[in-house]
């Protein structure tokens, strides 16, 4: 059985909630029609299905993928990776910050 520590818990909600940040970010920029989403599936997501099914979408594949790699928490490469996941999430807000900062 495995034993999830406080660590690995902090990191795994940092990044699911660092990932519902980008879509409000995203949705805020997506409004201002300064951006338009770089990720083609993504933006056909938000196209088709709207901003409550681009934030779906997006939750349950960061999710997926989070799941997988805390399963293999153990892994050197699933530690690496779930810190890297964080810390581009980390980035990827800092950028958002910056870009609503310089947006009139």
């Amino acid at each position: 059985m495995d034993i999830y520590d406080a660590q690995s818990w902090v990191v795994a909600m940092s990044i699911l909630a660092l990932s519902c940040l980008d879509a409000a970010f995203t949705a805020i920029h997506l409004e201002s029609g300064h951006i338009r989403e770089a990720n083609p599936v993504m933006a056909e997501v938000l196209r088709f299905g709207g901003f409550y099914t681009f934030v779906s979408v997006k939750s349950a594949m960061t999710a997926f993928a989070l799941a997988i790699i805390i399963l293999h928490k153990e892994w050197r490469l699933g530690r690496l990776a779930a810190r890297w996941t964080l810390l581009a999430y980390i980035i990827l807000t800092v950028y958002h910050g910056y870009l609503l900062a310089i947006t009139p």
